[in-house]
């Protein structure tokens, strides 16, 4: 797995919600997306829902760097989600 998105992955800590550093991961997120664009051609229409399916199903294929790409392009992408209520998405300006 790419340095950056084991990076993300140590800053969103999962494990301790508590440690868990938002800024240094959406600015890992950020500096993945932009150093491999490629990689995320189309993506711009995927709703969010549809997108953290995929994270949860890298995640049960074990498939963790495939995940992680989903992971950091939610985080770029996506301004922090409040649960609960009427759901409404919010796109960051990056």
């Amino acid at each position: 797995m790419h340095q950056l998105l084991e990076d993300l992955r140590t800053a969103w800590s999962e494990e301790d919600r508590e440690s868990r550093n938002e800024v240094v991961a959406r600015a890992k997120a950020d500096a993945y997306v932009a150093e491999f664009p490629e990689q995320f051609e189309g993506w711009e229409n995927m709703a969010m829902p549809d997108l953290v399916r995929a994270v949860e199903t890298f995640r049960d294929a074990g498939m963790e760097a495939d995940r992680w790409k989903v992971e950091a392009y939610l985080l770029h992408r996506f301004k922090p989600q409040q649960i609960g209520g009427t759901y409404v998405a919010e796109v960051r300006s990056v």
